[in-house]
């Protein structure tokens, strides 16, 4: 059977924006298609893993969860994110930006570049 690829991935990109850790497989039965296919539609439309597509979006996530002027704590982050814990959302943190949640959360604003955050001498 032959499907509409662009039409796919428009689906998929909607259902990441709304949730970020959807997986492949809940994709794939919600909309009653293989795995494979969803993952090959993906791949031949943007040149990119299913997991990579799915990190960029949850990495953009967490950069605007962070830049909110409302303070959270982590444990509300990883909820608002769709973490199943706290120390889930710290390991992908980690990994994706090289400090822990609680580091990153605790850093200067998205929105404040490095150098107006140095002492002035």
């Amino acid at each position: 059977m032959s499907y509409n690829t662009s039409a796919l991935v428009k689906i998929i990109l909607a259902r990441l924006r709304r949730n970020g850790r959807t997986t492949l497989s809940e994709l794939a039965c919600e909309l009653n298609v293989s795995r494979r296919t969803l993952y090959a539609a993906v791949h031949s439309e943007l040149h990119i893993s299913y997991r990579d597509l799915q990190r960029r979006y949850l990495i953009n996530q967490m950069r605007g969860a962070f830049g909110d002027c409302k303070p959270r704590s982590i444990k509300e982050l990883a909820d608002l994110l769709g973490f199943g814990s706290a120390r889930s959302l710290e390991r992908f943190s980690s990994r994706a930006f090289g400090m822990t949640a609680t580091g990153a959360n605790t850093a200067a604003p998205a929105h404040e570049s490095r150098s107006q955050t140095r002492k002035i001498a």
